[in-house]
């Protein structure tokens, strides 16, 4: 099975990672590059300049001597990695927890994740890490497939909104002749479509066959097709089942979960077969149209994104509009209050401006904690709350403000429960 360039993340990802812990938490985020010589000696350089950056935070946190050594040491193993390294995406998510004042000879423990954009050069040391950059994918947001089909040719790219790659998953078959094992396929049977290429909706169409018994030829074709059609359909519900390998991942996902849009690329009359053959939920129901087999993957992303991008927002625009039309008592835009809110599940969904960062303004905490974004912790409260997180560009934020929220009950009703709580102990 391949390595996949994109790890996985699920809510109970987010939820252990957004808990304050009993010591320090540093989290390291930085661009990548999927390949190229040059890309990896980029990466390699920001990298070590990351990891003396968390040094030099850990020491000033009281992090020193052996526990220091043996903190770093997960960090200083993966530099190290050329494997690692060669299979990146567009963004790196590291989460160090150092080991423990009474257990200063055990190593730290790392967790890694590779992410579909590119994120921010930044270490950031505190109480919690920051969770923020995983959230798009626990939404499902970043990752999507385009399924290019035709008789002679199977291809998977998966892409996100910047980049895309060429995928081979084992379960895949190539082509028809492969799938059922067909020698002499064409000896007997041409086909085409009659419908010209074109990018839209539910297109349908009808093929032409050619030669002796061609009603009956027809019928054995589309059956052909069907069963086909099948396959592929089988060989993604395999792939999707564990995308990663557990030894590329730090967080593997579970069996089942993983369900990414899927863009369907291939002439228009195949189109209503895979949608018969294959029931899947997120097979989205425009497609690219047209004889793709030439079609370098640069452009079936580009046809494929816009597609895709409305899969992506329609979510959020959904809930824009609703935060909208909710009572004043229900909503916000105060950090301050909506961190409260977040912190006792109060909050149904979150939005927070992308990009931005707001600093813990009380300087009396044990930890330098101008380094934690007050968003990722409001972010890592909600999604461990069953709540809904979108990160979504400032322009399409449902205020002025960067982070706003809608809340699950007002604040008096909880107000009121606390106060019947405290009377019935009484």
């Amino acid at each position: 099975m391949n390595v996949a360039p994109i790890d996985p993340v699920t809510r109970e990802t987010v939820r252990e990672l957004a808990a304050p812990g009993d010591g320090p938490r540093l989290t390291l985020t930085m661009p990548t590059h999927r390949s190229g010589s040059e890309g990896l000696r980029e990466d390699a350089i920001r990298y070590k300049n990351l990891v003396g950056e968390a040094e030099r935070q850990l020491k000033e946190s009281g992090v020193t001597g052996v526990r220091l050594q043996h903190a770093l040491a997960p960090l200083l193993a993966l530099q190290k990695d050329e494997l690692f390294w060669q299979h990146q995406a567009e963004g790196l998510a590291l989460f160090l927890t150092p080991p423990a004042e009474d257990a200063a000879k055990t190593d730290g423990c790392l967790r890694t994740f590779r992410l579909p954009a590119a994120v921010p050069e930044r270490v950031a040391l505190g109480d919690r890490f920051e969770v923020l950059p995983l959230v798009p994918l626990v939404s499902g947001e970043g990752r999507f497939f385009v399924l290019a089909v035709s008789q002679n040719h199977v291809r998977l790219l998966e892409g996100s909104r910047a980049v895309v790659v060429e995928r081979q998953p084992e379960a895949l078959p190539q082509n028809l002749r492969e799938a059922l094992n067909i020698d002499e396929y064409q000896s007997y049977l041409g086909w085409r479509s009659n419908k010209t290429s074109g990018v839209g909706g539910d297109v349908g169409g009808q093929a032409n066959f050619h030669g002796h018994g061609a009603a009956n030829q027809s019928t054995v074709k589309q059956q052909e097709l069907t069963e086909y059609f099948r396959r592929i359909g089988a060989g993604l519900e395999e792939f999707f089942r564990d995308p990663t390998p557990p030894e590329h991942s730090s967080d593997p996902l579970p069996p089942g979960t993983f369900k990414p849009p899927v863009v369907f690329a291939g002439v228009d009359y195949l189109f209503p077969m895979l949608k018969e053959a294959w029931n899947y939920p997120n097979l989205l129901p425009d497609a690219i149209h047209g004889n793709v087999d030439a079609l370098p993957a640069n452009e079936l992303h580009a046809k494929a994104w816009p597609l895709v991008e409305a899969f992506f927002q329609a979510p959020a625009d959904q809930e824009r509009t609703a935060y909208s039309e909710k009572d004043p008592a229900l909503r916000s835009d105060d950090l301050s209050e909506i961190l409260e809110a977040a912190k006792s599940g109060r909050v149904e969904t979150l939005f927070i401006a992308e990009g931005e960062r707001a600093a813990d303004p009380d300087p009396t905490r044990s930890l330098d904690q101008a380094a934690v974004n007050l968003l990722s912790v409001a972010a890592g409260d909600v999604v461990s709350a069953g709540g809904r997180v979108f990160v979504l560009p400032r322009g399409r934020m449902p205020g002025d403000s960067m982070i706003a929220a809608s809340f699950r009950y007002p604040l008096q009703q909880e107000a009121n429960a606390e106060t019947d709580a405290t009377v019935g102990a009484a």
